[in-house]
């Protein structure tokens, strides 16, 4: 039977007793390994008996180990009944300086298209992600301007999710500006996503302000 409390329980004990045995256990722990594990830590913390008392170490066990459970932070997060320590640990990651752009990119790709639960935890990482090409755009704007129009359209997408309409207009003003420049030079290229962006802006001009 599903879920197993009993066994919950005793895993929430031992770990509550030594918070680093999930590090040992990752020590060579393959990737489907690594999901069971964060499934069943997530478990264990959600438990009744435990719950807020293993929180600050699945936090921390994500952020010290997030090259190896970024993939599953954000899947375990919309599965379990206890979501906190895993959204604390991705607001961590992403606004970590050192986690990398590559790898900012990465969680965001996993993130659900739509998600509750998740919705604040996206609009950061994009906003994280935006500031980013900013930057690069800034220097190198042939290099990144489309990197850059796609993270505005992005956050456009989560700002107007979690209610930020003003915010999520600008954003999506500013993928546009940037996406019709690009389409008139390359149509075939930047066309589809000009009209991504454009159907947002419509949509979040039509909002209740």
């Amino acid at each position: 039977m599903q879920p197993d409390r009993l066994a919950e329980r005793h895993t929430s004990r031992t770990l509550d007793a030594d918070p680093h045995l999930a590090d040992r256990l990752l020590d060579g722990a393959d990737d489907t390994q690594a999901e069971q594990l964060l499934t069943v830590y997530s478990r264990a913390a959600s438990h009744p008996a435990f719950r807020g008392r293993l929180d600050t170490h699945l936090t921390d066990l994500c952020i010290r180990h997030h090259w190896q459970l970024s993939p599953h932070i954000v899947t375990t997060a919309t599965r379990t009944d206890h979501p906190t320590p895993l959204a604390t640990a991705l607001d961590a990651i992403t606004t970590n300086p050192a986690t990398t752009l590559d790898d900012l990119d990465a969680l965001y790709s996993r993130f659900p298209h739509t998600s509750h639960r998740l919705a604040t935890a996206a609009a950061r990482l994009a906003n994280t992600l935006t500031r980013r090409y900013h930057s690069l755009a800034e220097a190198n704007p042939d290099a990144h301007l489309p990197d850059l129009a796609s993270a505005l359209h992005n956050l456009s997408v989560d700002l107007g999710a979690v209610g930020l309409r003003e915010e999520a207009l600008t954003g999506a003003q500013e993928a546009v500006t940037i996406r019709r420049s690009l389409a008139e030079a390359n149509p075939n290229l930047f066309g589809p996503a000009l009209q991504q962006s454009l159907d947002i802006t419509a949509w979040l001009e039509g909002l209740e302000p």
